[in-house]
């Protein structure tokens, strides 16, 4: 079994500091889509030039990706930080 991505308490809350930057460039990246929609609905830009948002949506698909890792790390700390917690009751 690898060792665990998290080993202390500080690199736990430096994981939860990545998690939450990673989740806002993903409102940002969807915040750009939806404008850009709107924007082509209402007839600002052509259908055509939503190809300039390809690149975020593989940008988006890289940080859902390392999200998912990061949060998984950090469910794992949660549970074994949980588990040692029970161990030393009484």
């Amino acid at each position: 079994m690898p060792s665990p991505l998290i080993e202390t308490s500080s690199q736990y809350r430096e994981l939860c500091e990545r998690i939450t930057a990673l989740e806002s460039h993903l409102t940002a990246i969807n915040a750009v889509r939806v404008l850009a929609h709107s924007n082509r609905d209402a007839a600002r830009i052509e259908a055509v030039d939503l190809r300039d948002l390809l690149p975020l949506d593989d940008a988006r698909s890289d940080i859902t990706y390392t999200l998912r890792g990061l949060e998984q790390a950090a469910s794992e700390w949660e549970a074994r930080r949980y588990a040692r917690r029970l161990s030393t009751r009484p």
